[in-house]
């Protein structure tokens, strides 16, 4: 049992390492990129624009993007966003009337993003 729990947990920490390694991240994009054209994934479904605003809080990137001239606002997990970046946000869910405590404020409108992409 002390082997197999060894075993697995050097497995998940060699996985955890090479994960963060930036060359695997250019290798991971890749992959679902061309995942998605291999599935005939359409990336003109999904809500995309240039990003205008942007601010880290608790744990989250908060995001306001343009898309056919409308402001929308998006909340992901933190990540490396900056104005100008252009955004695909390939796996999100809308709310409406979301109260956010940390920014004292409510969003008419807000999608949640578990997938994005910066085109470059």
């Amino acid at each position: 049992m002390q082997k197999f729990i060894a075993i697995t947990l050097g497995g998940l920490l060699s996985q955890a390492l090479w994960a963060e390694n930036p060359q695997n991240k250019q290798g991971f994009d890749t992959t679902r990129m061309l995942s998605n054209q291999a599935v005939g994934h359409n990336t003109d479904t999904y809500p995309k624009g240039k990003v205008v605003k942007t601010m880290n809080v608790s744990g989250y990137t908060y995001f306001q993007f343009s898309q056919k001239g409308e402001l929308v606002w998006a909340a992901t997990s933190v990540m490396d966003l900056k104005e100008g970046d252009q955004v695909v946000l390939m796996k999100s869910f809308p709310m409406t009337d979301f109260k956010s405590k940390t920014l004292n404020r409510t969003f008419d409108k807000i999608l949640f993003v578990s997938q994005l992409d910066i085109v470059k």
